[in-house]
């Protein structure tokens, strides 16, 4: 009938390590449930970008994908996938600025020094036809500020389209908005126009 399964194996990818269970779901889909780590921040992002950042990719997965001839895998990718960041650093302090206003902000060491440091990144997905969605919210924390993001992103087609709210630590008030769009490997980023999306109200940290 074509269905098969696979032991847990190891494979390294683009400087990172995959180890994953592999299961046919008839002949032209194939199913992977894993983990994976080892991937430097920096090299999903364009040298010389607007965007710079740094640290250590580890995931865990639980996707299906075509496999038949002429197919795209990657825009054929159903499932979910969870992404977390150690050892993070963004090569901007305006992360914190737009949490904390200019004037809360004006005399951080972050934004001083033109780098903050990421406590945490915590970037739960879930893949239909190739695109992800936000589920509910990807999660970005450094020692001042705690930002919520919800939108999609796009592997196969290099792209991304998040709205971004920021907020201090110790408030519940929100900072200025913004928008993460354009190229996946190269985004834009500009002040958000609009209404938050609701779910970026919520009360949500890097353990939920």
């Amino acid at each position: 009938n074509g269905e098969f399964s696979a032991d847990p194996v190891q494979v390294s990818y683009a400087g990172g390590r995959i180890t994953a269970v592999v299961t046919s779901e008839g002949r032209s889909v194939l199913r992977a449930k894993g983990t994976g780590e080892g991937w430097p921040l920096s090299s999903f992002f364009e040298r010389n970008g607007e965007f710079s950042a740094s640290g250590t990719v580890r995931l865990s997965f639980d996707v299906s994908a075509r496999v038949a001839e002429g197919a795209d895998p990657l825009h054929t990718l159903d499932g979910s996938v969870l992404a977390r960041v150690s050892n993070g650093q963004l090569g901007t302090g305006l992360l914190d600025l737009a949490g904390l206003g200019v004037f809360g902000g004006l005399f951080n060491p972050a934004v001083m020094q033109g780098h903050s440091v990421l406590h945490c990144v915590r970037i739960p997905l879930i893949f239909t036809n190739g695109i992800a969605r936000t589920d509910p919210v990807i999660v970005v924390e450094t020692a001042n500020v705690r930002a919520l993001a919800q939108g999609t992103i796009d592997p196969a087609r290099n792209a991304i389209n998040l709205f971004v709210v920021p907020r201090p630590l110790n408030s519940s008030a929100a900072g200025y908005s913004f928008t993460v769009k354009g190229r996946l490997n190269a985004p834009a980023i500009s002040l958000a126009t609009g209404s938050a999306p609701a779910v970026l109200r919520g009360a949500y940290s890097c353990g939920s």
